[in-house]
């Protein structure tokens, strides 16, 4: 398991993670993954308030590819204009063998002050390019 958390700029790169249930968790950090393969996992990533790309990784055979937790407040709501955003680019998703957009599925949550009240919106972020092929990555595959 890989674990990142409360960090201001992270960059996890080129390693193999593998039965876990946690691939790589990643809270409150902007981050850069790319170039991994997350394998036979519970869930392959999960990222919560966190912003950056997620790019050219290999999804195989996790139970969850992906998913994320994104908590806004009013401070940080102009129309729909959310300040931090993980993008999702050209990743390999073994289950999806089309090279339509691939959703990766979370949740939006509005916190009121400090209360333990969320209102959650269900939304999805998409990879819009997934690759077709996993990719050769030297000295992890």
């Amino acid at each position: 398991c890989v674990l990142a958390r409360a960090a201001i700029s992270i960059s996890i790169h080129e390693n193999l993670v593998m039965n876990n249930p946690w691939g790589i968790f990643i809270q409150d950090c902007y981050c850069y993954v790319y170039r991994n393969t997350i394998q036979e996992s519970k869930y392959g990533i999960r990222t919560d308030d966190t912003a950056g790309e997620i790019k050219e990784n290999n999804f195989i055979k996790n139970r969850f590819d992906a998913t994320y937790e994104k908590g806004i407040n009013w401070a940080r709501i102009r129309g729909y204009e959310l300040i931090g955003r993980t993008r999702w680019l050209n990743n390999y998703w073994d289950g999806w063998p089309v090279s339509l957009p691939y959703p990766v599925k979370g949740y939006l949550y509005y916190k009121i002050h400090n209360f333990p009240i969320r209102i959650i919106l269900c939304i999805r972020y998409f990879d819009w390019h997934p690759a077709q092929e996993s990719y050769d990555i030297p000295g992890v595959n």
